[in-house]
């Protein structure tokens, strides 16, 4: 691997944002990346559009909400593994992701096969 944990953090946030903002309307300048080991943490901040903000204001427009944006990820799971497998030539095992509607964020985790970090500090 010839690329830097920032050249790699870096394609993360622009691949990823690039794909949630075609897919789900999130964009690219609300993303960090962080690499740990075998893990890639990716926080997503402002991921509610104002209308689903109002619908928060209540316990069942939260939940409403939360389990949209969950079904949404649910679903293309597969093409964010083979973002992050594409960068860092290493496969995913598995993908977790949460969304917080009072925060107006989303955590996604995926969990590689190889310690990234690792494999970085050998180059």
């Amino acid at each position: 691997m010839n690329k830097t944990s920032e050249e790699i953090e870096f394609l993360i946030i622009k691949r990823l944002g690039k794909f949630l903002n075609e897919q789900i309307g999130e964009g690219s300048e609300n993303i960090n990346v962080t690499i740990d080991d075998n893990t890639v943490f990716v926080l997503v901040k402002n991921v509610l559009f104002p209308a689903e903000k109002k619908l928060t204001k209540t316990p069942e427009g939260m939940k409403s909400i939360k389990e949209l944006k969950e079904k949404l990820i649910e679903t293309i799971k597969p093409q964010l593994s083979e973002i992050i497998r594409d960068i860092t030539d290493i496969k995913v095992i598995n993908v977790h992701s949460d969304v917080d509607t009072e925060t107006s964020e989303m955590v996604i985790v995926f969990k590689l096969a190889e310690n990234l970090e690792n494999k970085l500090k050998k180059r």
